[in-house]
């Protein structure tokens, strides 16, 4: 940490400075109402009241706390009941918990000066065109570097949260440790990934300890403005910048599925489609004749933000029964029956890639229908049904008997899954099908083998939404249920599985009352009664 001498006194530093970085000796961002050097520092910022007084000694509240704390506290956020500030991404949907709003505080915390008039709307307008003579945004790495002490603490809360997180949730250990690949992804990131993780590391941390995590719901509405705010008029060249930005959408997205919760969070992840395709641009081979991305190559590139991106956007499509925000080439190849050891579909959210491939074709094939188009270049449900019901799981005779048990018994419940969804989103059967019952009967049993409370339950969300849709057995019924409720906080990995249950509820109690059977068009039907979605890009 570098000392004042002679030659540099303080008051140079920041003049105009708030008190705390004044007291700390450090230069201020001059932020309003409060720092965002103290914000991220995780000190409590005493303002700028003591600039307009004659005496300059400001009042000294909470000085030592404030001298001592470097990461756990709080973030300072105003909470009005009288009045509201909400970015329309965040609006189409409400928030079950307390009424908060938002406020102008986090907003300074991750925006510049010459970014606050960029606001989410701008994506919602097509037909509008943003005035350039303004201003021309320069990028993300335009706000004030950060100083070496400040990353070092930021730093050292994101390993610690993000390894302890990665150990609740991961599917099965990753190939490298955790912390190496963190520290690995700090170093070349740039500091938009350092708050976006810093944000997401509080988050977690306030989840797990059971602690403030309201606080942070601001925090995740300014830095998604600032996100937006970045894109220029002139196209962005570099694919590492592009990538960052993806990578940070799709994780304040998963911030909100925390917190919030799945409507809210899609909203926020829906708004990365287009930096989605200015990064694919930069992959030529991924393009295929019709316009569509190859699935099976993007979750195979070596910038994982393209696969991360898919993989959200083909559950979301499956769950909230809505097309896909990107038309996917949906044709499997070789690799994707033996993925390489650094693939992270499989090892983090337990889907293996044949069937996420098969449950982005029967998503391809009811967008046709949705669009009332022919399904162009589509192939049948043959291939993929062969291709999953002959996909067999990796083993690892390393494992606890426990653990090897609980990882076959997800993914076994993955595969059965996609058939169902097979049968009854593309292939037209219902719930009473000869197909479709010993599966969803399959589906429960496996359920209730994984502990609950273990690290394997979250990933059972997808698998048992399907089943859950075509489940007629009330035993069957509760127990898919209480499985899919085990997705929410720090648990809500792809989207909050929670809020899926009401829409089950409430097909159970209305088409599906008393073991009716049902089609898929009928679990829509209900989540659009029951589950807002946005609609617009």
């Amino acid at each position: 940490m570098r000392h004042a001498s002679t030659s540099d006194p303080v008051p140079n530093r920041s003049s105009k400075g708030c008190l705390t970085c004044k007291q700390r000796k450090k230069k201020c961002d001059e932020k309003k109402p409060t720092c965002e050097r103290c914000l991220l520092g995780g000190f409590d910022c005493l303002g700028y009241s003591h600039l307009g007084a004659t005496d300059l000694s400001a009042p000294k509240r909470r000085n030592n706390e404030t001298a001592q704390n470097t990461g756990t506290s709080s973030p300072v956020l105003n909470f009005d009941d009288s009045t509201s500030n909400i970015s329309p991404a965040l609006g189409s949907s409400s928030y079950s918990g307390d009424q908060m709003c938002w406020s102008a505080t986090p907003a300074d915390m991750f925006s510049n000066s010459s970014l606050d008039s960029v606001r989410i709307w701008e994506y919602e307008q097509p037909n509008v065109v943003a005035p350039r003579s303004v201003y021309e945004p320069k990028g993300i790495l335009s706000n004030p570097q950060l100083d070496p002490f400040d990353l070092d603490n930021m730093k050292s809360l994101i390993l610690v949260q993000y390894t302890r997180l990665a150990h609740r949730i991961a599917f099965r250990p990753l190939p490298y440790p955790v912390e190496l690949g963190l520290s690995n992804y700090l170093i070349r990131g740039s500091h938009l990934i350092f708050k976006t993780l810093y944000l997401g590391a509080r988050i977690s941390q306030a989840l797990l300890d059971d602690t403030n995590w309201q606080g942070y719901i601001g925090w995740i509405d300014a830095f998604h403005n600032r996100i937006l705010g970045t894109e220029s008029a002139i196209v962005e060249s570099n694919v590492g910048h592009i990538a960052d930005r993806l990578a940070a959408n799709c994780n304040l997205a998963v911030y909100a599925f925390m917190i919030l919760n799945s409507s809210i969070g899609y909203a926020i992840f829906r708004k990365g489609a287009p930096i989605f395709l200015q990064l694919a641009a930069k992959f030529p081979d991924l393009w295929k004749g019709d316009l569509a991305i190859s699935l099976s190559q993007a979750l195979h590139v070596p910038r994982h933000e393209l696969g991360k991106f898919a993989l959200m956007d083909t559950v979301s499509a499956l769950a909230f029964g809505i097309a896909p925000l990107i038309h996917y080439d949906t044709t499997l190849h070789a690799e994707d029956h033996s993925p390489g050891r650094y693939q992270f579909l499989e090892p983090v959210f337990a889907c293996p890639v044949v069937v996420l491939m098969a449950l982005a074709r029967v998503n391809a094939y009811r967008a046709s229908q949705l669009l009332d188009r022919e399904a162009a270049n589509l192939q049948g449900p043959e291939e993929c049904e062969a291709a999953v019901r002959n996909w067999k799981p990796r083993i690892d005779y390393e494992d606890q008997p426990s653990q090897l048990v609980g990882r076959l018994a997800v993914q076994e419940a993955w595969r059965q899954a996609a058939l169902i969804y097979m049968y009854m989103g593309m292939c037209e059967a219902n719930s009473s099908d000869g197909r479709v019952e010993p599966l969803v009967r399959q589906v429960a049993q496996l359920a209730s083998t994984v502990e609950a409370g273990g690290p394997f339950e979250v990933h059972l969300f997808v698998p048992c939404l399907i089943a859950g849709v075509a489940a007629r057995k009330e035993k069957h019924r509760g127990m898919l249920r209480k499985k899919i409720q085990a997705s929410q906080k720090a648990h809500a990995c792809l989207l909050r599985g929670a809020d899926f249950s009401f829409v089950l509820d409430h097909l159970w109690h209305g088409p599906a009352s008393g073991g009716n059977p049902v089609t898929w068009d009928d679990y829509v039907n209900s989540r659009c009664l029951t589950l807002s979605v946005p609609t617009e890009i």
